[in-house]
């Protein structure tokens, strides 16, 4: 290696570093967004399944209820996953 190189090469690594933290943080600024619309949306769609509940048949509220619980369950395996993500990056 030549003189100068490794200063070099330390430089290269710190601004790659700073690109990952930088988009590490807007990563975790949109999930925590999209968990705030899922909250609303959970609100909204149990909302018209108790709406429905008395002027409907009992298979459009369960088709209705199933899919929220499928969001709910999609949401929460994302947010693991992220979660992880997160205790692997802080761990290097």
């Amino acid at each position: 290696m030549y003189e100068g190189q490794g200063s070099q090469s330390d430089v290269v690594k710190k601004k790659v570093l700073k690109d990952l933290e930088e988009n590490y943080s807007k990563m975790e600024n949109k999930a925590e967004f999209y968990e705030f619309k899922f909250h609303d949306s959970v609100k909204i769609l149990t909302s018209i399944c108790v709406k429905t509940c008395y002027k409907t048949s009992s298979y459009l509220i369960n088709r209705i209820g199933l899919r929220v619980y499928t969001i709910l369950l999609t949401v929460i395996r994302l947010r693991q996953e992220i979660l992880v993500t997160k205790e692997s990056l802080k761990a290097t």
